[in-house]
């Protein structure tokens, strides 16, 4: 009885890790140093790539819904490295004219803005390429959540792009595998929703702009 715990426990934080490791496979790049701008960050809502993925056909959300979503884990994220930002809903009271969730963001006109109304230090500016969910109550890993964003900093008020990341993620199902301890890995083997991916791919992002200060 206590191997079989044992044994389960083991898979579990085999589980664990692996995802935690994949998590953090994200393509950040640095291109001048981030930690003065890192004061206080203005995150510009989100927008969608203009072949933004979210068929409702395959599991997909509106362009407007997913932006939203990965705009505020994205944000919370950040607050939670210790990350000052200015509130989203004070960047959009800011500008009168600010475009919506499939619009192209000018990032000099935020930068300059966001430095001048804002005090901000730095914009964060965000693009959703994929939101889908699962397809398939009784086959999910046919049709798995998936979720690629990603995020580029401008120094405020100048413009200049000092950090950028990209996080691009599809769970793989299962692999079969003989004996059982792998047997019953796959049976614990959890499907995501598009939400948890995205959130997973926020915190991923957020420690890797953290640790870029």
């Amino acid at each position: 009885m206590i191997a079989r715990v044992l044994r389960w426990y083991s898979v579990v934080l085999l589980l664990v890790l692996t995802a935690c490791a994949t998590d953090r496979q994200i393509d950040a790049q640095t291109y001048a140093p981030t930690g003065p701008a890192l004061a206080r960050v203005a995150v510009v809502p989100f927008y969608a790539h203009r072949l933004y993925d979210g068929s409702s056909r395959l599991g997909g959300v509106s362009p407007e819904l997913a932006t939203e979503r990965v705009t505020q884990q994205v944000a919370e994220a950040m607050l939670a490295e210790g990350i000052e930002i200015v509130p989203v809903d004070e960047i959009v009271n800011a500008f009168e004219n600010f475009p919506r969730a499939t619009a192209v963001i000018d990032s000099q006109i935020y930068a300059e803005g966001a430095g001048s109304t804002l005090g901000a230090t730095s914009v964060l500016v965000g693009e959703v390429l994929r939101y889908r969910d699962a397809r398939g109550a009784t086959a999910p890993g046919r049709h798995p959540a998936s979720v690629a964003f990603q995020v580029t900093l401008y120094e405020a008020p100048d413009g200049f792009k000092l950090w950028s990341a990209r996080y691009d993620y599809t769970q793989p199902p299962p692999q079969e595998k003989s004996g059982s301890d792998m047997h019953d890995a796959v049976l614990m083997q959890h499907w995501l929703t598009a939400h948890e991916i995205a959130q997973r791919g926020a915190d991923a992002i957020a420690q890797s702009l953290a640790d870029a200060r």
